[in-house]
């Protein structure tokens, strides 16, 4: 090859055909596999590839499509996209004879530093290729580069294949699977592997992603040891979609802080100060030193429109958490000060109600003890709820059986009552058949 670019005999081909009037779908119209049909899963591309002459079918006509992909496989499809010589011959492997049909692509391959042998000085080409393994394959066969810092929840930066798996995904080539999930271990189809190959070969067949970008905390050390959180106020909720990590920030004059993570939600990385998503829900890291800890609460939940809706299934898990989704402050020691800091503005209206002294902002209602000691701690918060489908039988088909339920001594509304470790929720109702009118969240 030279130094000419990987892709240029492949976009020459492609060229030739278009001024000569032969097209490459025209071919893979009238060449069929008997068992990938219009409904077959990535049946475009993988007709693409073979009228490309990329792939190639088995001799009973089929292309089995459901099967996995070997190493030798994989070197000689890469190889027919790249245009690299594919001349038999002799290889460095002990396992790789000159009579096997992808002994050159093998050379080929390797020679271009897309896939490696092993110590032991074999190549293993019967060997299943597994998903990660195609990320780093195709990375590497295309040149792909990325500054995405999306992280999947079974993906870390130890991991060989981690930043080739972020290249693929902000490339459009392979987005992961609907549980923000990449399997990297688990061996990749004829198919899958068509689609992934297509994609680097053919813009078009590219699948829309988007930028992801770490979520950032900013803390701050002084030379007398005090830890203060800078980028976000106490008690602040950090939302953060399933593909987003957790990057800590510290600029320091005295020792370093030391941090813990619970919940379920976040995974500690020997990647720097670097957290990423783990389960969907809700968590939180506490940042410790000299004095008070600071607690940050975080909440990962997909990016989705049925769960931006105010109530969702994960309501009642956020809640035992101290958290309410549809209010960005929660009840993770939270001040009132810290709640007027928050929105920069005087409330909407405030005084003394059934929950404390409240102050209220658009749906969002924060209770403390004191109208006059702003360093009190919130222990109460309501949400206006303004959503008309949210029944009493709805809300408890989607967050579970309450406690309790019924009419409300105190107000006379219809009453839902969920008791969580250390809070309650409370769900009411005007009646029994009316819409929810307010969602509170309150300490024991």
């Amino acid at each position: 090859m030279g130094n000419l670019p990987k892709k240029s005999l492949m976009v020459f081909i492609t060229t030739l055909l278009a001024l000569t009037g032969f097209s490459s779908g025209a071919f893979a119209e009238e060449t069929t596999f008997k068992d990938v049909k219009e409904y077959t899963s990535f049946y475009e591309e993988i007709m693409f590839l073979h009228g490309e002459e990329i792939i190639f079918g088995y001799e009973d006509d089929t292309f089995r499509p459901t099967e996995g992909v070997t190493r030798a496989a994989a070197s000689a499809m890469i190889g027919r996209a790249l245009g690299l010589d594919g001349t038999k011959r002799d290889s460095s492997f002990k396992d790789v004879p000159e009579q096997s049909f992808a002994s050159g692509y093998i050379a080929s391959a390797v020679e271009e530093g897309i896939i490696n042998g092993y110590n032991d000085g074999t190549f293993r080409p019967n060997q299943l290729v597994t998903r990660g393994e195609m990320a780093i394959f195709i990375s590497r066969a295309f040149d792909l580069t990325t500054d995405t810092e999306a992280v999947f929840q079974d993906t870390a930066p130890t991991m060989a294949s981690f930043e080739a798996i972020q290249n693929v995904y902000d490339n459009g080539i392979a987005k992961g699977f609907s549980d923000y999930h990449f399997y990297p271990y688990k061996t990749i189809t004829r198919g899958e592997f068509s689609a992934f190959l297509a994609r680097g070969v053919e813009d078009s067949f590219k699948q829309p992603v988007e930028d992801v970008k770490a979520v950032e905390i900013k803390l701050a050390v002084d030379k007398d040891n005090n830890l203060t959180l800078t980028s976000h106020l106490n008690g602040e909720v950090i939302h953060a979609n399933p593909l987003q990590p957790i990057r800590i920030i510290t600029s320091t004059e005295g020792d370093k802080p030391s941090f813990k993570y619970a919940g379920g939600v976040l995974r500690s990385i020997d990647y720097g100060s670097y957290y990423a998503s783990r389960g969907l829900g809700v968590g939180e890291i506490t940042a410790g030193l000299k004095g008070d800890p600071i607690t940050i609460p975080v909440t990962y939940i997909p990016n989705t429109a049925e769960n931006q809706k105010p109530i969702n299934g994960y309501v009642t898990e956020l809640a035992s958490h101290k958290i309410m989704t549809s209010c960005p402050m929660s009840l993770n020691g939270s001040t009132a000060q810290d709640v007027m800091d928050y929105y920069g503005t005087e409330p909407d209206s405030e005084g003394y109600l059934g929950g404390g002294y409240g102050r209220t902002y658009g749906q969002c209602t924060y209770y403390s003890e004191s109208d006059t000691d702003l360093t009190k701690k919130i222990v109460t918060i309501d949400f206006m709820n303004e959503d008309d489908s949210v029944t009493a039988p709805a809300f408890k088909k989607i967050v579970g059986t309450p406690d309790w339920e019924g009419i409300s001594e105190l107000d006379g509304y219809w009453t839902q009552l969920y008791r969580l470790d250390g809070m309650e929720l409370y769900a009411s109702y005007f009646d029994k058949g009316s819409p929810l009118h307010t969602l509170r969240l309150k300490h024991k």
